[in-house]
């Protein structure tokens, strides 16, 4: 061997040693830093131990304890913290310095919930100690149930809460910052246990926006709904979604309600025509063309007030329409104390309500039968349009099983400990987000609220974006509604002359035959476009059903505008075990395709209050480029012109696109 080769040798044996060496140092080093990390996770379930005593104890109203245990976690988080810092060194490496970074966030956004918690407790100290200053009780978490209180306590705790709502608000803005990181931070880590952490913590900031979302609107609200100013009487309007009217349901019951300290103080309900036939042949109110030639009446009653898909409107008809049917009553209405003309306000209800506090409360007698929530519907149906009459009910009294139900339901939740809350807080944020409680109140300001957290089911329409509402109104077709399926596509298609036209279909589906509810559907559908689409023409409008329009000759359609939106209308039918369809076409107004051509479009779609969770499905066509969209395609729709989506709707859904 030349001394040359025996030179390079070795150095080629240096450099392997100098090498095994490096490696063994990254192995040791991501070593220690996966020992560090499986201690450091150990301690972060310690920390989530923790925090879910401090949670529970939040519930319970001990705020002693909640402080306790927030100690508890910040003592557990700072061990975290402390091992954590050890596992710096190993910054610079590959994989392991990436999921440090991440990590870094994570602790940070986990840091920013303990502080959140902090203000929570401190905030529960405070209304407890102002709770305490009118003699009411020590502790809060002393209250076996709200109404158990006397009147002046009840009002002390309730405006305290309102007071505290602007800090509540602000650690729910907090919050819902933290929630958003972490779920950027959640896309980028490999690492199982850093993922771990991400979910656990998550899931705890979840859980208390939730309840913040409810919690603080109400509380700016109830201290004049609830009646501690002074005594609130509401109109009762339960919606059948079976029956889909504009607003939701048709209101077959209706009933009054008095609220005073934030109790029921009195609530009666009755069949919706035992007032509107107090005005047979005393009133000709004129019905909308519509109702006359669908319906087949010719006087417009309480009944059929809600012809507005705006809640407000249709309350506000409704309401005059009460007073005015109620005035032939034999003798002066009174619900308590109070005229039964004398509203504040309107409660809309949905059948859905009932089913979701039947899951949490169970199964729940009234009028004799005991009711599931999974059957609510249907029996209750079954009861007031058939069963009556096996029980020799008079059909003027068939509707009395409601308001026992009603009122069981509400002693129920009304009675319970407020550590108990938690499920029927669940229930009423779904139902009042999905539009099952809608409510209207006679007071500006407190209307304007319950338009901003969209509890007040007022038509929205967006002046500058593209969007679109659809409005079905059974026509005389029993509870069809209960065995239809429904379904939107919505097509946009670039013209050769630069316009874009609009297709809006409707798809029917029904599941049912022929018996005591269900029939061949009938309905009166509008849509609300932007202002200055031009109606190009409409697919499958009828101008009856089939047994009055045998040869299924094409409908009439009406156009004029409301809301600050174009209205198409038209009606159609489908029979039972058949599917139909309603497509309108239409020109998009110029603002909608300069948007398009400035790279920037917007669809805004309302879902109308009763129809559930209706699939959509969107095929945009811009004629350019898709760049960006949110939500986001899947993949197999990237790199074209079209903006490809399929979701199931919500009360209120926008859709945004970027094109190139």
């Amino acid at each position: 061997m030349s001394h040359s080769e025996t030179y390079f040798e070795h150095h080629r044996r240096r450099r392997r040693k100098w090498a095994a060496l490096a490696v063994a140092l990254v192995v040791l080093v991501i070593g220690a830093c996966v020992v560090f990390v499986s201690v450091a996770l150990a301690r972060a379930l310690t920390f989530e131990q923790d925090v879910r005593g401090m949670q529970t104890a939040l519930v319970a109203r001990d705020f002693s304890a909640a402080g306790e245990a927030l100690a508890d976690a910040r003592s557990s988080f700072g061990d975290i913290k402390s091992l954590w810092s050890v596992a710096n060194v190993a910054r610079p490496l590959p994989f392991v310095g990436t999921e440090i970074k991440t990590l870094d966030r994570v602790l940070k956004d986990t840091e920013g919930l303990l502080d959140v918690l902090g203000m929570l407790v401190s905030i529960g100290i405070d209304v407890e100690t102002n709770v305490r200053a009118v003699g009411a009780v020590s502790n809060i978490s002393d209250i076996d149930s709200f109404f158990t209180l006397e009147p002046d306590a009840r009002r002390e705790l309730v405006l305290a809460l309102k007071r505290a709502a602007p800090e509540l608000e602000e650690a729910r803005v907090r919050l819902s910052g933290y929630r958003r990181d972490l779920a950027s931070v959640a896309q980028t880590s490999r690492f199982p246990g850093v993922r771990t952490l991400i979910e656990q913590t998550t899931r705890t900031l979840i859980e208390i926006e939730t309840t913040l979302n409810v919690a603080i609107p109400l509380m700016r609200i109830l201290p004049v709904m609830g009646g501690f100013n002074e005594p609130q009487q509401y109109l009762l309007l339960l919606q059948n979604t079976g029956e889909l009217r504009p607003t939701g349901g048709f209101w077959g019951t209706y009933g009054a309600m008095t609220v005073q300290n934030g109790e029921v103080a009195f609530l009666e309900t009755d069949d919706i025509y035992a007032v509107d036939v107090l005005s047979i042949g005393n009133i000709d109110t004129e019905p909308p063309l519509p109702l006359k030639k669908y319906l087949g009446v010719d006087t417009w009653y309480m009944r059929d007030m809600n012809w507005s898909a705006d809640v407000p409107t249709s309350v506000q008809n409704g309401l005059a329409a009460y007073a005015r049917e109620i005035a032939f009553a034999p003798s002066p209405v009174q619900t308590g104390t109070i005229s039964a003309t004398d509203f504040d306000g309107a409660i809309l209800v949905t059948p859905a309500v009932g089913k979701a506090l039947l899951a949490a409360l169970g199964p729940v007698k009234a009028g004799g039968l005991v009711f599931r929530s999974e059957t609510f519907f249907d029996d209750l149906q079954h009861e007031v349009e058939v069963a009556y009459r096996d029980r020799d009910i008079a059909s003027q009294d068939r509707k009395d099983v409601i308001g026992e139900l009603l009122r069981t339901l509400l002693a129920g939740l009304l009675q319970s400990n407020p550590s108990e809350w938690g499920p029927y807080i669940d229930v009423a944020h779904e139902a009042l987000k999905n539009q099952d409680i809608v409510l209207y109140h006679r007071d500006p300001a407190i209307q304007r609220l319950l338009e901003e957290q969209n509890w007040a089911g007022d038509v929205r329409v967006s002046a500058q974006s593209d969007h679109f509402m659809v409005v079905d109104a059974n026509m005389a077709a029993l509870k069809t509604d209960a065995r239809l399926d429904r379904s939107y596509a919505y097509i946009v298609t670039p013209l050769m002359n630069g316009r874009y036209q609009a297709s809006l279909r409707i798809d029917y589906d029904h599941n049912g035959g022929f018996d005591y509810r269900t029939t061949r559907y009938r309905t009166y559908t509008r849509v609300y476009v932007p202002e200055g689409s031009e109606l190009v023409r409409v697919d499958g409008a009828l101008k009856d059903d089939r047994l009055k329009n045998p040869n299924a000759e094409a409908g009439d359609v009406e156009v004029y505008s409301e809301f600050g939106a174009r209205v198409f209308a038209a009606f159609t039918s489908v029979e039972p075990g058949a599917s139909g369809s309603l497509t309108f076409h239409y020109l998009l107004p110029e603002r909608i395709e300069r948007q398009i051509e400035k790279g920037a479009y917007v669809l805004d779609v309302q879902r109308q209050i009763g129809v559930g969770r209706v699939p959509l499905s969107l095929n945009i066509d811009f004629g350019k480029q898709v760049m960006a969209a949110e939500p986001g395609e899947a993949r197999a729709f990237w790199y074209d012109d079209t903006y490809t989506y399929s979701t199931t709707l919500d009360p209120f859904q926008s859709f945004q696109v970027w094109v190139q």
